[in-house]
């Protein structure tokens, strides 16, 4: 299988933007996409190389630079969207990881305050060749099932994160999976909070998108600059 290339949109985080710095990224494709020249500019002022950015040239908004990159890909391709504040990937430890209900693997009791069963999930994964497994285990899975969006735990709170596999969960945007297909497109006039829309979509359409609830990027949200901090986006909402 050839490694999906991997796209981390980003605007005006030039001196903060951490997702490229996650260890296990190398190894893989990975281009930082800009709105424009300027923006360009900073992020390479900023240490970026140069050949790790791609201008898009569109509009200001998520939803534009979403389906900017899904437009370089053909139907049947898969590719990767990266949020650019993704500071860690927690993965459920091994000899976990392989059972699809926690329950089984776990079979004590699941209690509030146990530090043990807190582990197992706020495990820190940094190697390329497990998260590769990972995301190689997960295409399968869509081809197989004719899944064409993919993702990971919404939120770290293990008591809502019990079971693998979820097919008609909310895929959030923070690290998804795609397989590009013309019936589903990103609608332009959403500016954010996309990835509800995209997930109903594809519901509508395929009837069911992946989850993998053993995985969770651990990211900030509502930061600076990006889609902007949450005073500024009560009225978006």
């Amino acid at each position: 299988m050839n490694k999906p290339k991997i796209y981390i949109p980003s605007y005006n985080r030039s001196g903060v933007i951490r997702t490229h710095k996650l260890p296990w990224l190398n190894g893989f494709d990975w281009v930082i996409v800009v709105h424009n020249k300027a923006q360009a500019e900073e992020y390479i002022y900023g240490g970026i190389p140069r050949n790790r950015i791609l201008i898009a040239g569109v509009p200001i908004g998520m939803v534009p630079m979403r389906q900017f990159i899904r437009d370089l890909h053909a139907n049947g391709e898969w590719y990767i969207n990266i949020d650019d504040n993704v500071r860690e990937l927690q993965v459920v430890k091994s000899g976990f990881y392989e059972e699809p209900f926690m329950k089984k693997a776990y079979p004590k009791n699941f209690i509030r305050y146990d530090k043990e069963f807190r582990k197992i999930y706020e495990n820190v994964e940094t190697s390329h060749s497990r998260v590769w497994e990972i995301i190689q285990e997960m295409i399968n899975i869509c081809d197989r099932e004719g899944i064409y969006y993919a993702g990971f735990a919404s939120q770290d709170n293990y008591f809502f994160r019990r079971t693998k596999w979820m097919f008609t969960s909310y895929v959030k945007g923070k690290f998804i999976l795609v397989k590009k297909d013309s019936r589903v497109q990103y609608d332009r006039a959403i500016n954010c909070m996309d990835d509800y829309q995209f997930t109903a979509d594809n519901l509508r359409v395929f009837g069911k998108v992946l989850v993998n609830g053993y995985v969770y990027p651990k990211a900030g949200h509502y930061e600076p600059g990006g889609c902007g901090e949450y005073r500024e986006r009560v009225d978006q909402k």
